[in-house]
């Protein structure tokens, strides 16, 4: 019984000392050297488990069809689903990623969201409520909780890359 309490005592000591910040996925320094730095951790396993469906405009195809890329085609993406069109724009912060989300349908105030703390290893994307995967030709984006009704939170979602836009309208966060 005293070695049950030990050993879960040690256990939640580590985590606490570790630094690690479940929300953000990432990890950070416990030495000198890295102390202000931050290391990203990908749960890859976890991607096995995310919806095998991806929209493409309105229609429907499988993950499988979009075969993996090694490197970003560009800073930003865009994809069109039926009238409402969304922007990402990537930018590195520090060693994660911060992901900006529009979403604009015609004749409504753009909604927006960004995603802090996304971490980036080989061709998989990981954060807080937003997964992406790297594939040939652009980029697959899940949002689990986007916060938009348009947006599926069960369905991966194609993104373009695309030239950056200029577009100082106003928009409401999410």
């Amino acid at each position: 019984m005293y070695s049950r309490h030990l050993v879960a005592s040690f256990c939640l000591s580590l985590a606490l000392l570790s630094g690690c910040d479940a929300n953000a996925q990432t990890l950070k320094g416990s030495s000198a050297a890295d102390s202000d730095q931050t290391r990203c951790i990908v749960d890859t396993a976890a991607f096995k488990h995310l919806p095998r469906q991806v929209l493409v405009g309105t229609d429907i195809q499988q993950r499988s069809d979009f075969p993996a890329a090694s490197a970003f085609t560009g800073k930003h993406y865009q994809a069109e689903m039926g009238g409402a069109t969304l922007t990402l724009s990537i930018e590195r912060d520090g060693r994660s990623l911060r992901v900006q989300r529009t979403y604009q349908e015609a004749g409504m105030a753009a909604a927006k969201r960004t995603y802090e703390a996304v971490c980036r290893q080989g061709d998989l994307l990981d954060g807080t409520s937003l997964k992406g995967m790297l594939v040939r030709g652009g980029l697959l984006v899940l949002e689990t909780h986007s916060g938009v009704e348009g947006i599926p939170g069960d369905l991966w979602v194609l993104y373009h890359p695309t030239a950056p836009r200029n577009d100082h309208r106003k928009g409401t966060s999410q």
